[in-house]
Order: structure tokens, then sequence, then C-alpha cells
């Protein structure tokens, strides 16, 4: 047992560590990680309740094994703003999490009171110099499984939430600016493992403990894997962003040498088409006609095949011709149709919500709209919405055609 509590004292000494590296990286634009460092800190809460439960010579056992439940609920949801945040760029409220799940993290917290109630300061879960009630004894119990029913529940529906946001993020890595840098965010999965390994061990080890299945190996066995996952990937995360982050610090400074070194590379790489001065107007005035009279970005599933058989133009070319005279990209250019219908429709047609606008223009998401729609305008739909009034919103796209 000597060796579980030092990997439980490890794991609370890294977790607050890496929530001191974690919280001073806040302080960079546009990667914010304020929740990521609590949420390791809540990690380090888990660990401290775990190990003041497990050892031996520690009272109030009922107490900690109450606040550990508890903070176990806090989790999930943590996560999920903490990736959130990271992939937004700026720190979300608490209000994000909707009444609806407030009020399960507080119906938990008050689950866990029953057991706490009877929390003593000898060193065993039992007090001997206490009679318990018969019809309390198992009202603990069932609060205990309750509450686990609730962690059970919640904790896959953030996970999938958090998985949810990190493969839109992935998809729309592909839609920023030509030569915009944006941060990778895969190092995020690695706290999946976290929280999924949290959850099954703490609804197998609350299960063993609510049935009365004493087992210190089982016990001792479960905490390991814990541990011994939360410190790996910890390790990992820690690793990828401080190792990431000078690159993505570098990125965000204009440099004119590495402007001339992508100008040239673009140059030399098309340096061999065939394409002519002719071909490409054709091509530009084809887009144009597709873009603003046609609309064609309004398909969801456009790309950039069906949309060179749509004017019949070879797709290589086309997508020479966007990068060379448009200066941007696939992706980029439809983006940019659709924000701007979309700005239209947000101030023009009031009887619609954002997830109509968002469909009418050609997204397939909610969630996908709202991001692109705050990394073009800077804003939410919403925010865009009250803050114009009729007739103010732009009704055209700059011109890339001319």
């Amino acid at each position: 047992m000597s060796e579980i509590q030092s990997l439980y004292v490890v794991g609370i000494a890294l977790c607050l560590f890496s929530t001191g590296i974690l919280g001073a990286t806040t302080a960079r634009p546009g990667r914010p990680l304020s929740y990521f460092a609590v949420y390791l800190g809540l990690e380090s809460l888990c660990f401290l309740f775990e190990l003041l439960t497990a050892h031996p010579a520690t009272p109030l056992k009922a107490l900690w094994q109450g606040l550990l439940m508890a903070t176990s609920l806090l989790i999930a949801p943590c996560l999920w703003l903490a990736i959130k945040e990271s992939v937004e760029g700026r720190r979300p409220t608490l209000a994000c999490v909707g009444w609806r799940h407030r009020a399960v993290i507080i119906a938990g917290v008050v689950l866990t009171l029953p057991l706490i109630e009877t929390a003593h300061f000898g060193v065993t879960f039992d007090n001997p110099d206490r009679v318990v009630a018969p019809l309390l004894e198992p009202a603990i119990h069932e609060t205990m499984l309750l509450c686990l029913a609730i962690f059970a529940v919640q904790v896959p529906y953030y996970l999938w939430q958090c998985r949810r946001l990190l493969l839109e993020q992935r998809v729309f890595a592909g839609l920023g600016s030509t030569g915009a840098s944006i941060p990778s965010h895969s190092w995020l999965h690695i706290s999946l493992i976290i929280v999924c390994t949290t959850w099954l061990l703490g609804v197998l080890r609350t299960l063993a403990g609510a049935l009365s299945a004493h087992s210190p190996g089982f016990f001792a066995l479960v905490a390991l894997i814990d541990v011994s996952v939360t410190i790996g990937c910890v390790y990992l995360i820690v690793k990828r962003v401080t190792c990431t982050a000078p690159r993505e610090m570098r990125a965000e400074v204009p440099s004119l040498r590495a402007t001339d070194t992508e100008s040239a590379s673009s140059e030399s790489k098309y340096a061999k088409s065939q394409l002519d001065a002719s071909v490409r107007t054709r091509i530009v005035r084809k887009l144009e006609v597709a873009f603003r009279t046609e609309e064609i970005y309004r398909d969801s599933r456009l790309s950039l095949g069906s949309l060179s058989r749509r004017i019949n133009e070879n797709e290589h070319y086309v997508s020479q011709v966007m990068n060379q005279e448009l200066d941007t990209t696939f992706y980029e250019l439809v983006n940019r149709h659709r924000i701007e219908h979309a700005k239209r429709l947000l101030v023009e047609a009031s009887d619609q919500n954002v997830l109509d606008v968002a469909l009418t223009v050609g997204f397939n998401a909610k969630s996908t709209f709202n991001s692109a729609f705050r990394r073009h305008t800077g804003m939410t739909p919403r925010e865009y919405r009250s803050g114009c009034l009729p007739g103010e919103a732009m009704h055209s796209t700059p011109s890339l055609y001319s």
C-alpha cells in the first residue's frame, strides 16, 4: 500500500506542477488554458481525497470519499470548458454549462451528503460508537449508487461533446486563410484518455465500495492503473504544450522573410504550369458567377471537385487560380461567401434563428458555423445580430475577382 500512496503523492505533485505551467501559458494570445489548469487542479484534488481515503491512519474517511465523489462530478464539465476554451481561443463563461447540467451536478453533490454525515474521527468507515438507524444505512448506499449513476451517465456525455469539438476543430483547421497559422489541438485528445480511465475505474471502485466488496488487492490495482495513466498522460500534455509553444509564438510574429519565402514557394509550385493568362481570367469569371450569382456555396456537400465539374474546368487549374489570382484556398473562399451571406440574413431575416441561418448558407452544424463566424468577424452570430440595425449588414463580398 505504501507504493500506491507514494504514487498518489507523485500524481498530486505532477498535477499541481502542470497546473502552474499551463496557467502561465494562458498569457499567450489566442491560446488560453486557464480552464485546463483548473481541470488539472481538480485531478490533484481527487488524488488527494483518494490518498486520504486509502491511507490506513487518516480519520474522516467518509468525508474524503464524499468529497471525492462530489469533485469527480466537476471533472468532465471542466474538461469540456477547457477544450472549448483552447479550440475557440477565448475563455468561455460558466453559463456555457446549461442550467440542467448544473442542476444535475448539484443533485449529485446533495446525494453525497448522507455519506459525509457519517464521517467520524476513527480510521475506518464504520463508527463503532454510533448506532446507525435501520433506514439510514441502506439510504447511504442508495444515494451513493444514485450519485454513481449520475457520474456514469455524465462523463460519457461530456466525452462525446469534447470529441465533437476536437473533430470540428480538425475539420475547420483546413478552412483558415492561406498562410494562417492554426494551432494544433491534437494534444487535447490525451486528456480524454485520463477522464475515460478515471470514469471506468471510478465506476468499478464505487460499485465495489457500495456493495461492500472490499478487496485490498483490487483497490490497489485500480489505484495503480488510475494514477499511472494520469501521470503518463499529464507528462505527455505538458511536453506537447511546452514544446509547441515556442513554434506557435514564432508563428504569431509576422516575418518579412517568411512572407517572401511563402511567396517564392507559391510561384515555384506553379512554375511549370501551362495555364496562360486568358485561361486564368476565364476561370476567375466562372468562379465569380458560380459564387455570386448561383450561390453555389450554399451546397453543404460542395467540394473542389464538384465545383470544378460545375464550371467545367480542370480541378488542378481551379485550385491554382484560387491560390495565384484570388490569394485564397477553396475552403476559405467558400466560407467567406457563406459568412457574408449569413451576415445579411442575421440582420434582415429576424424570423430565422442562428441554426436556420447556418443551414441556409451551407453549414452542417451550428457549432461549426459559430466557429467560422467568429474567426471571420471576431464575434458570435448572436453578438453580430444584436449589434447591427437593419440595413447595416454588408451586402456584398469584398471583390476577390477583379
